[in-house]
């Protein structure tokens, strides 16, 4: 809490002003990957040791967390206003994402590397696409 509110926050705050970037494009890029590190950390070595469960159940578990403990207790605090780019756009593409994940999830019951690799590039290019374009 305290690192969120004196360092995490404040950064991506003064970072979206300097650039003249919305704080949402900060937030659903920098702020997600700086947060989402240690579920990388931690599927990257369940896969090296052959545990892709493991690797599995940390990712989909943080983020079932953050969809509905996290933001739901935020709403409960106070209203979370949604922009219509976020409607528009970011909504759909999380959609497609876990679509992507429940296919993929089910084709041999593995996550292959062209797989990763049509995640990773389908991220990417959504990151390309809302610093450009959407905002």
């Amino acid at each position: 809490v305290l690192s969120a509110k004196f360092a995490i926050i404040p950064s991506g705050v003064a970072i979206a002003e300097f650039f003249g970037i919305p704080k949402i494009v900060i937030a659903i890029s920098m702020i997600a990957i700086g947060t989402s590190l240690p579920e990388l950390v931690t599927a990257i070595v369940a896969s090296a040791k052959k545990m892709g469960e493991l690797a599995a159940g940390n990712v989909l578990g943080a983020n079932i967390l953050n969809l509905l403990w996290v933001m739901g207790f935020s709403a409960m605090i106070k209203p979370l206003p949604i922009d219509i780019q976020t409607r528009l756009v970011t909504m759909p593409v999380m959609i497609g994402m876990t679509i992507f994940v429940f296919i993929f999830g089910f084709s041999g019951y593995r996550l292959s590397r062209r797989e990763g690799t049509v995640l990773l590039i389908t991220y990417i290019s959504y990151l390309i696409y809302i610093l450009k374009f959407a905002y």
